[in-house]
Formats: C-alpha cells, structure tokens, sequence
C-alpha cells in the first residue's frame, strides 16, 4: 500500500465454507486466504474495535465502514467497489 493513496478494504469469514475461510480484498483483489479453525468468538460484552489491533493504531482516516451479518460474494464486494468508488479518486 502507498501512503497517501485510498483502498477499498474487504475482509470476509465464513464459518461454513471449510478451508480458506477467511479472505481480504484490497480494491476487489484476492490479498490473501486463510483458514480459522477455531471459529470468531462471540462475545456480547465486548467491543468491535475498527482500526487497531492490540497497541497497534491505524495512522490514517476511514471513510467508511459497513458490517454484514453474512460474508459477501465477490460480486458483491465489486459492487460495492464499483459504487462507491468515485469518492475515493
């Protein structure tokens, strides 16, 4: 990634799909597969927290984000690139 530049940022999880599980897009681009075998806890009490992971912080802005209950198809994430897009050039 270079700094400066706009991504359109996509991570999925499918509990039910099996092996390559979980997916990260970058600008609709397959970035990377992986397979969570322990499954993402559910934990009521807990926070999502957007832009940091343990005492790493994002050094940048999000312009938006959306939350599914279900993972997306790769049309859809185009989709969603596609329409929204124009804010991002």
């Amino acid at each position: 990634m270079t700094t400066g530049e706009w991504y359109h940022v996509v991570f999925t999880y499918d509990k039910y799909l099996g092996s390559q599980n979980m997916k990260l897009f970058v600008n609709t681009q397959l970035g990377g597969t992986t397979n969570d075998t322990g499954g993402i806890a559910s934990h009521a009490t807990l926070d999502i927290t957007i832009g940091t992971y343990s005492t790493y912080w994002l050094n940048g802005y999000l312009g938006g984000y959306q939350l599914f209950d279900r993972a997306l198809s790769f049309p859809e994430i185009l989709q969603l690139f596609l329409a929204t897009k124009w804010r991002w050039q």
